[in-house]
């Protein structure tokens, strides 16, 4: 069994990451074949770390590409999405009228056809108009290119700043044909004054454009999956006592999850459960009602400890052996159950698992299929790295033989278990294959709220994290005494000491934070309970701001306390209209399966009756045939006593 997830909780840390892939939005949700007419939408995801380079900043940044073969432009606009497809700029086809350009005959060979300007003064980040110069589709051509400040230029994530670049093309080919995404390039300079370009080169998948196969329901044959035969094993254990038959390259195994060792971005393990603590109850609370109507311990089965990052992820058992989309109830601890492969996908979009088969009879027929479930219902954000506490980044995966994409899975909402795959006939003379799965979807899911909430329950666990954030707290307190002294300001223990505090204070609250973070934040804040000291990395700019005031007043605390409250309550509105929105959808969806069952049941009707008249038909048929029969005989009768009597 395959298990999923197109999102997580963990810290970025490489400084830079990228990959590419593409959606077909004719299918975004059903998934299947590429075929004529379909509307693909092609992704390149680019993430920078705010320690890159030590400053965060890439310069004259641009991206060139091409149409991929057999495809055309469409009426659209060329965008920069956020990881969760949400369009962040939208720019026209035309030419020097924004950032986006497209040129479908440029004027020199070996130019581009798509150009989109990157950067600009954060957080807005909208950099001049894409074309200049005597060569505007060329690659040496840096007029109007930006600049990215990370973690300042929008959309943030994860410390830093992450974009997808967004094209959508027509398929133009017919059954049968193979198209080929364009040579895409990313380039940046790394100081303002640089003259030589870093270059990223885009992945050029090839797609089969064919007919959608239905999948069958009872096959004969062999298995020839690994991991016996896809189930992943059994187990009494939460995690499975050896490790994958295959590596996913890029990603790296994690043998032993709990509540204290996280699945984080790039990280899979092998588990019975979803739940780091094996919990049996689906139902306990999540994130942001952990402590909703109050806190409880975490011993409790309702506690949102039993959820992986104490709040987010399904408790879900495997599905080996069951028949619904519900799959198999989570096992306790000590109980015999099925394993499943738990992936956390990375930032970039890359395999998620890969298999060479021997073998194989040519000229046959075989079925790939594999069961599929998103495990994270509430881990969106916004492009202000905000939690939107919505699904978020939904799993969107490939099919891939011998480097030939054959259909996607749609994009995974939280659903439930899905079933996505094709049929494959082999070669006159083909015997192996080697088939692999590719993630479309960049995963990753960070931000300062949702760290606060991420408490820390184990004992061990939190007493590390008091370690670590003792330590940036003193590096940032460091930092803001010498630019304090800098601008001639004494700075005794008392001032570091209130120093500290406000940044205790702030760091628990999304608002205030984000004020401190910009130079905004005026006021001196009280340090709340030591819970959490999330998004404050070593190195960290700070500057003296002026104008501050002493620590806020009764009347200013408590206008303090009501805004808190005030963000508390639109954060549970929030929470609640998302949770009545998928309630929507889960209605709506039950009610198209409810209609498709009643045209199922109609169509059925319409088929008995067909058949009662066709047996009815039949009947007469028979009974006119059976007449025709004793007509025959009488006639043969009466033949037989006129020919006697014409002897006579």
């Amino acid at each position: 069994m395959l298990f999923l997830h197109g999102a997580a909780l963990s810290q970025a840390t490489a400084p830079i990451k990228f990959g590419n892939s593409y959606v077909n939005l004719t299918k975004k949700a059903a998934g299947g074949t590429v075929e004529p007419g379909d509307t693909l939408e092609i992704r390149t995801t680019f993430y920078i770390n705010g320690s890159y380079n030590g400053t965060g900043k890439l310069y004259s940044l641009r991206y060139y590409d091409n149409l991929p073969s057999k495809t055309d432009t469409i009426t659209d606009f060329i965008r920069l999405i956020t990881n969760e497809g949400l369009t962040y700029r939208q720019y026209t086809m035309a030419a020097g009228d924004d950032p986006g350009s497209f040129v479908k005959v440029p004027a020199f060979a070996g130019d581009y056809q798509f150009r989109i300007n990157i950067g600009g003064p954060a957080p807005a980040g909208v950099p001049a108009s894409a074309d200049g110069g005597a060569d505007p589709m060329g690659l040496a051509n840096t007029v109007g290119a930006g600049t990215i400040k990370a973690n300042s230029t929008h959309p943030l994530f994860g410390g830093g700043t992450l974009f997808c670049t967004s094209i959508r093309v027509k398929v133009t080919g017919a059954y049968g044909d193979t198209i080929t995404l364009g040579a895409g390039k990313i380039l940046y300079r790394t100081t303002a004054a640089g003259l030589t370009d870093t270059v990223i080169n885009i992945t050029q998948y090839q797609i089969l454009i064919s007919r959608p196969v239905t999948l069958c329901s009872s096959l004969v044959g062999t298995n020839f999956a690994a991991e016996s035969g896809g189930t992943f094993d059994h187990g009494t254990t939460l995690n499975r006592s050896y490790g994958p038959t295959f590596l996913i390259p890029g990603y790296t195994y994690l043998p032993n999850a709990s509540p204290a060792v996280t699945i984080n971005d790039g990280y899979y393990a092998i588990v019975n459960n979803i739940s780091p603590t094996s919990s049996t109850f689906p139902g306990a609370r999540n994130t942001p009602n952990c402590n909703v109507p109050s806190a409880i311990p975490n011993t409790d089965p309702n506690s949102c400890y039993n959820r992986e990052f104490g709040g987010f992820w399904f408790i879900s058992g495997d599905h080996t052996g069951a028949a619904t989309a519900a799959g198999n109830a989570p096992p306790s601890a000590g109980t015999d159950a099925g394993y499943m492969l738990l992936v956390n996908a990375d930032i970039a979009t890359s395999e998620a698992y890969r298999q060479t088969i021997n073998g194989l009879c040519a000229n046959t027929y075989y079925q790939f299929s594999a069961w599929i479930k998103n495990v994270c219902p509430n881990c969106g954000i916004d492009t202000a790295g905000v939690a939107t506490y919505r699904p978020g980044v939904l799993p969107n995966l490939t099919f891939v033989v011998d480097g030939l994409d054959r259909i996607s899975s749609g994009q995974m909402d939280t659903l439930g278990w899905q079933k996505r795959g094709f049929v494959l006939l082999t070669g006159p003379t083909q015997t192996s294959i080697t088939i692999s799965l590719r993630n479309n979807a960049p995963g990753g899911w960070t931000s300062l709220r949702s760290s606060c909430r991420a408490q820390l329950h184990d004992p061990r666990a939190a007493a590390e994290a008091m370690r670590a954030q003792r330590v940036e707290l003193e590096t940032l307190t460091t930092a803001a005494a010498e630019a304090m002294t800098k601008a001639g300001y004494p700075v005794s223990h008392a001032t570091r000491g209130r120093v500290a505090d406000t940044l205790l204070g702030a760091a628990v609250d999304a608002r205030l934070a984000d004020e401190l973070r910009h130079g905004r934040l005026a006021s001196e804040l009280s340090a709340p309970g030591f819970e959490v000291f999330a998004d404050a990395k070593a190195g960290t700019e700070l500057r003296l701001v002026r104008g501050g005031r002493p620590a806020e007043s009764r009347s200013e605390r408590a206008a303090t306390q009501r805004a808190r409250e005030q963000g508390k309550q639109e954060r549970q509105a929030r929470a609640a209209e998302a949770e009545r929105q998928a309630a929507a959808q889960r209605a709506e969806a039950a009610e198209r399966a409810a209609r498709e069952a009643r045209a199922a049941e109609q169509a059925m009707r319409e088929a008995e009756s067909a058949a009662r008249e066709a047996e009815t038909a039949v009947r007469e048929l028979e009974r006119q045939l059976a007449d025709a029969r004793r007509r025959w005989k009488s006639a043969q009768r009466a033949a037989a006593a006129a020919a006697r009597r014409a002897r006579r």
